[in-house]
């Protein structure tokens, strides 16, 4: 029994890749962008000196003025580390706190543990938080997280959504200016990638100035920022691109009519950048919650689940429509070696203790059931579906396989 209840805590860790990855890569794009900047101010500096030392440049001949814009350069360059570190902290006391959450399970050892329902409780928020981000419902996912102690555990995450949202949002108003300057931050782990999103935030932009400017100004753009992504793969993205500067925005020649489809195109863009800056921070496609759900539902599910025939079951959540039916569409069937017969008029499982009942049309029920029902009825039974009336002695015993 103790083996049934342990707690599996590799197999829960294996889940949680993505919760500690968000504050990590945040983190390490915070100490990255210090390090360049670190780097960029002080190669200037040491070449200021340097000049300064053998009387080149603009400095030779006002030594004192260009040393007062040396020292005004480190003043900065000291206020700018001070808010880059202060970045850092931040992204570390978050990591900090998620592994801390994380290290809890060291400490549990069996599923039914008071401090295993307290973590799985803190999780659910966690989980319930992360799906209302991934949708956009970020002030909703504020006030959940500001009412729960899952807040300081999930705020790393509330910012790296409400990045993703604003850009998201852009795009919706026909701007790629955001997702190109996001394209420029991250080119280096796209090119790694082979994403397409700096090829496609170039098409939104290019897509902009066809339509609205002459073709000259829209060749260019074409030219400067779309030809050099033909080595990253996306040859055929630019031939195509080029060959739509010859039609119009009103032509009716597919599939160019098809690619100045402004909201479908912009769309694209929006789905392409999700998908990128997902992969970039190793979260799933999928919310934790639907893949949770999905993998409950697959176990559930039969081949009498989710069609609008008679014979599913009313208690099914996969038969549910418009809600978990969606969500089971296309999830592979249960693996049952036996038979499961659940009486639609009590909702209890038919097996040997209580074996299912035929009625001569063929509808079956547990024997449960039909008997308080005959009790009720002077001992007939009445088909719930088709309200033809039977004598119990009518009904034969099924046996299950």
């Amino acid at each position: 029994m103790a083996d049934k209840i342990k707690l599996n805590v590799d197999g829960i860790l294996a889940l949680e890749s993505s919760f500690i990855k968000v504050p990590y890569e945040q983190l390490k794009k915070a100490n990255r962008k210090a390090q360049k900047f670190t780097e960029k101010e002080l190669t200037n500096l040491a070449s200021g000196v340097a000049d300064l030392a053998k009387g080149k440049g603009s400095g030779a001949k006002d030594p004192v003025k260009a040393l007062d814009s040396m020292i005004e350069r480190m003043n900065k360059l000291k206020r700018k580390l001070d808010e880059l570190k202060a970045e850092e902290t931040m992204y570390a006391g978050k990591l900090a706190a998620r592994l801390s959450h994380l290290q809890d399970l060291a400490h549990i050892r069996t599923l039914t543990a008071p401090e295993f329902a307290a973590w799985a409780h803190l999780r659910l928020q966690r989980v319930l938080l992360d799906y209302l981000m991934r949708q956009g419902f970020l002030t909703s996912a504020k006030l959940l997280a500001t009412g729960s102690s899952s807040h300081r555990a999930s705020d790393a995450s509330g910012s790296f959504f409400t990045h993703q949202r604003r850009i998201e949002r852009a795009l919706e108003r026909h701007s790629c200016t955001e997702a190109l300057a996001w394209c420029h931050d991250n080119k280096v782990a796209l090119k790694k990638l082979k994403s397409p999103s700096s090829s496609n935030g170039g098409w939104g932009k290019l897509l902009k100035v066809r339509g609205t400017r002459p073709l000259v100004p829209a060749l260019e753009y074409a030219k400067t920022h779309l030809v050099a992504f033909a080595d990253l793969g996306h040859t055929r993205a630019i031939q195509q691109a080029m060959a739509l500067l010859a039609f119009p925005p009103t032509t009716t020649c597919e599939p160019y009519r098809t690619l100045y489809d402004s909201d479908r195109r912009w769309t694209a863009l929006a789905a392409q950048f999700r998908a990128d800056n997902f992969a970039l921070h190793c979260l799933p496609p999928l919310s934790a919650l639907e893949a949770t759900l999905q993998a409950g539902l697959a176990a559930l599910k039969t081949a009498q689940c989710g069609g609008k025939h008679e014979d599913r079951s009313i208690n099914c959540p996969v038969c549910v429509p418009d809600t978990f039916a969606v969500l089971a569409e296309k999830l592979p069937l249960g693996h049952h070696v036996n038979s499961c017969y659940v009486c639609r008029i009590s909702g209890e499982i038919m097996d040997e203790d209580n074996p299912p009942l035929v009625t001569p049309e063929g509808y079956v029920y547990s024997r449960k059931a039909v008997h308080e029902m005959a009790a009720k009825n002077n001992g007939f039974f009445r088909c719930p579906r088709t309200h033809s009336i039977f004598k119990v002695a009518q009904m034969k015993k099924m046996f299950l396989t």
